[in-house]
């Protein structure tokens, strides 16, 4: 399971709005200094992102918790962004290269049209599986547990001797 670290921003009736902190490695990195990716996150910023969460009860605005997500619906919806789309563009390239070439149009021409064809069949496939994907438990982060104060308060008593 892969964990992050969240805060509770929002509770509502059966949602609770958390906060993370995107992380970035530019910190552990020797080449920090002359990364473009790390003078773009100096003047971005620190940016977070906000999930809605399953309500956990016992749980107040501000408390630090610990999120957690399944690395197989990880790995199942990185593969359909990122390599769905191109799969359609580079099969549906093929296709119509040996298909429609030399018969209506240039084999370039055909392999452009029909990767340009299949990268957008490809995309709005996706955009349907994102819509299942909102719905489906599988995808959505949990709260595993409370993180701990760091300095639990501690609570003074009068002691009488008698």
């Amino acid at each position: 399971m892969i964990e992050e670290h969240a805060r509770i921003v929002a509770i509502e009736a059966e949602t609770t709005w958390v906060e993370t902190q995107r992380q970035t490695t530019c910190g552990s990195c020797s080449a920090k200094n002359a990364c473009g990716s790390s003078l773009l996150e100096r003047f971005t910023g620190q940016r977070h992102s906000r999930l809605a969460v399953t309500t956990v009860p016992g749980l107040g605005l501000g408390d630090e918790v610990i999120l957690g997500l399944e690395e197989s619906s990880l790995l199942q919806g990185s593969f359909a962004v990122y390599m769905l789309p191109l799969l359609s563009l580079l099969l549906f390239a093929a296709l119509s290269e040996n298909l429609l070439a030399d018969k209506w149009m240039a084999t370039e021409t055909a392999a452009i049209l029909g990767g340009v064809v299949g990268f957008m069949l490809g995309l709005y496939w996706l955009k349907g599986y994102a819509k299942r994907a909102l719905i489906d438990a599988r995808f959505r982060p949990v709260i595993l547990r409370r993180v701990a104060d760091p300095a639990p308060k501690q609570s003074v008593t009068k002691l009488t001797l008698e």
